[in-house]
């Protein structure tokens, strides 16, 4: 059964705030919505953040790969000038670095692959790897 996330906080903030333990409350968490839905330690935590006297059940933000990116502007940017070092590129979209490269197991891995452009994700995946190959070389 998919269960949205604000309906799991809200189950888990009724559990904790009926003094039952995170153990407890995934158990009957899973009963109801399937053993899929989350695991011990997820609720632990929520339960130390409500036990902490914060009672939002928002996402907090975090660092990393940005949730919203100017696609078409960087676009236009590789349209314009293919030859676009990641640096140049950063510099340009007033980014950092870490926005457009993250390592993961040792890969290069993209973080804009969710764009709906098939085609820049191909070409940015490119300039990502001959920049990242170049830098390793200074280094």
């Amino acid at each position: 059964m998919e269960v949205s996330k604000e309906r799991l906080r809200h189950t888990m903030l009724y559990e904790c705030k009926k003094r039952n333990s995170a153990a407890e409350a995934t158990r009957n968490m899973h009963s109801v919505y399937g053993k899929e839905c989350l695991n011990e330690r997820t609720c632990r935590r929520w339960f130390a953040k409500f036990r902490s006297g914060d009672f939002s059940l928002e996402d907090e933000d975090r660092i990393g790969c940005p949730i919203e990116f100017d696609d078409k502007l960087l676009e236009a940017l590789l349209e314009e000038n293919p030859a676009l070092s990641v640096e140049e590129l950063a510099i340009k979209l007033n980014s950092n670095l870490e926005r457009f490269l993250n390592l993961e197991n040792g890969c290069l891995v993209n973080c804009l692959k969710a764009t709906a452009n098939p085609e820049l994700t191909s070409a940015l995946l490119s300039i990502l790897a001959n920049s990242f190959h170049s830098f390793w070389k200074v280094l």
